[in-house]
Order: C-alpha cells, then structure tokens, then sequence
C-alpha cells in the first residue's frame, strides 16, 4: 500500500449540459489483480478499483461496474433510492500515477451522459 495525494475530476457531458466533479484527498493506492485507489473528499468516500478488462468505481454506497466495450446492468443507490443504469467502458489507460476512463451512462431511454475521469496520484 502506498500513500499518494488523489486528485480526481470526472466531466459529465450530454446534450443539455457539461458538469464538471473535482475532489481531492491523500488516499492509499494497492497493487493487486485489480489496482485499487481510495480517499475520502467532503465527506465521501471514493474508491476506484481496475485491471485491463474491469473497472469499479465507488462513492459511498453507489458503486458503478464496467467492463470493457461491453454493456453492464448496474442497481445504482442515490438518495431517492435504487435506479438502474448500464454502463458500457470505452477506455481506461492507466500508469503508476494517472488514470484516464471514458465511459458511457444509458437509462431506458438511451444514452444519458458520456463521462470522462481523470485521476492523478502524487507521491507525497
């Protein structure tokens, strides 16, 4: 486990709208199958776990699962309650210190967003 400063920024882009999310905290990073990425910001708790084919991404109780170039059924809960989402991974490139997803959020009624994360970690 390795301690870094987490500086994460996801851009939600649809056709109504561009939202930007940026959080930040000293986090711990784990080398493994799936490499994980934790820290806390405002009060959330954020995790990110990947390998080459999978990607889970974690904020509190939400958790969002993605496979690569394929469709995932997902129970997303947020303060309303459960909705469900699929979600389809379109990139993640990664190295020691930087992370880069693109992904895509579908309703029932199609495509909502497409979403774009970057995640720095700077050796403290």
């Amino acid at each position: 486990m390795i301690q870094k400063k987490i500086v994460y920024k996801s851009v939600f882009q649809s056709e109504e709208s561009k939202d930007i999310v940026k959080l930040e905290g000293i986090g711990n990073v784990i080398y493994n199958d799936m490499i994980r990425i934790s820290f806390q910001d405002k009060g959330s708790v954020i995790e990110i776990r990947y390998s080459d084919e999978k990607l889970v991404l974690k904020n509190n109780e939400s958790v969002l699962h993605f496979k690569r170039n394929k469709m995932v059924l997902n129970r997303y809960q947020m303060m309303y309650g459960e909705v469900f989402f699929k979600t389809k991974l379109l990139q993640l490139k990664y190295s020691d210190d930087f992370v880069g997803i693109k992904y895509e959020l579908y309703d029932d009624n199609g495509l909502i967003s497409t979403v774009y994360i970057t995640i720095n970690m700077i050796s403290l």
